[in-house]
């Protein structure tokens, strides 16, 4: 599910720095962990081409470019990699990419349109393209646009048991 979300962002820098394994908050220590939590400790570059900086780390043509499947029937996930990262096309199980899509559309429009009013993405990252063909810097309501397109790509897919 780790490795669909960072695909689903287009992430690929998992060099382990970037990586945390850590005890849960009220889970013990950690040499006595009873539940651990594992988390992208550093996003950094994303919602486009990721580490390929020829183009904007944040670039809303190229993140709705970014295919979630390398190949969707077999529920092997697209992986953005990064040179010294570890992660490559990887084949995600039903489980996990049931438990990234429960979670996905646990978010409301309203939660990640404050969600992209916060990181600033209001005209930033690229441009979009009007059907009359002229373009315009991204609005909320565009990277809303593509989040959710990209979302149902998850969702709306079923992986074969494995």
């Amino acid at each position: 599910a780790l490795t669909l979300l960072a695909t689903f962002l287009g992430h690929g820098d998992s060099k382990p720095a970037n990586q945390t394994l850590a005890c849960a908050p009220g889970a013990g220590s950690p040499a006595r962990c009873t539940r651990s939590v594992v988390y992208i400790g550093d996003l950094g570059a994303l919602l486009g081409r990721g580490w390929r900086l020829v183009t904007s780390k944040v670039d809303i043509e190229d993140w709705e470019s970014l295919p979630v499947w390398r190949d969707p029937a077999a529920c092997v996930a697209a992986v953005n990699p990064h040179p010294i990262g570890t992660l490559s096309d990887t084949p995600i199980s039903e489980p996990a990419r049931a438990f990234l899509a429960e979670r996905l559309s646990a978010l409301s429009d309203r939660q990640l349109r404050s969600l992209f009013d916060l990181a600033g993405l209001d005209g930033l990252g690229g441009e979009v393209e009007d059907p009359d063909g002229t373009a315009h810097p991204p609005s909320l309501d565009d990277w809303l646009r593509v989040f959710d397109a990209k979302r149902h790509q998850i969702v709306d897919h079923t992986c074969p048991a494995g």
